[in-house]
């Protein structure tokens, strides 16, 4: 578990990353599917029911509930995830009701960051490494031009004192033209 910032934003942003939300619930279904047959048992989508940890009422600290009052949620989520009602859920009515869910957490928590105690391999806590690796290279994006910008302005400071090195001591020295040079001579007559 970790202490991380959350908000809405952070959240809508993994969900409409296709690769990043489509491939994390391909992940956690794969994990879940035990017999990989394709479908999630009530048995093998009890441990992610369970993850969800929705019944908490004190900040982490598991109370005591009645078994048969987990048992009521815990089979009201499985028919939220089991939308043709055969039992099973498939890889599409789980991307679907884990969309929804991380929808509806998203517009409960707005626009203003809050401090949320996430589990390591939660959808929330991928949504906040997504965040992380995206500001990181926005980060990137911008300081490795600067640093470029910087090793040329460096680069050009260190050939213009090369440059000045070479100047002779006497303009005049270096503007001598041959008798055969004229145009060049009239072009330095004009300046």
């Amino acid at each position: 578990m970790s202490v991380e910032f959350l908000d809405g934003g952070i959240i809508l942003g993994f969900i409409e990353d296709d690769e990043a939300f489509n491939g994390s619930v391909q992940d956690r279904f794969a994990c879940l599917d035990t017999n990989h047959d394709g479908l999630l048992s009530y048995s093998e989508m009890l441990q992610e029911l369970q993850s969800l940890r929705m019944i908490e009422t004190h900040f982490g600290i598991d109370e005591k509930t009645d078994p048969k009052e987990l048992s009521r949620v815990y089979d009201s989520l499985f028919v939220q995830y089991d939308r043709d009602s055969n039992g099973t859920v498939d890889m599409e009515e789980f991307k679907a009701e884990t969309k929804r869910m991380m929808l509806d957490i998203a517009n409960d928590l707005g626009f203003l960051p809050v401090q949320m105690i996430l589990d390591e391999d939660s959808f929330l806590k991928k949504a906040v490494e997504r965040e992380f690796t995206k500001l990181q290279s926005d980060i990137s994006a911008y300081f490795i031009p600067i640093n470029k910008i910087s090793q040329l302005a460096l680069s050009m400071e260190m050939g213009r004192r090369k440059a000045e090195s070479a100047i002779p001591v006497s303009v005049s020295e270096s503007l001598t033209l041959s008798p055969s040079s004229t145009d060049a001579g009239n072009q330095i007559h004009s300046l």
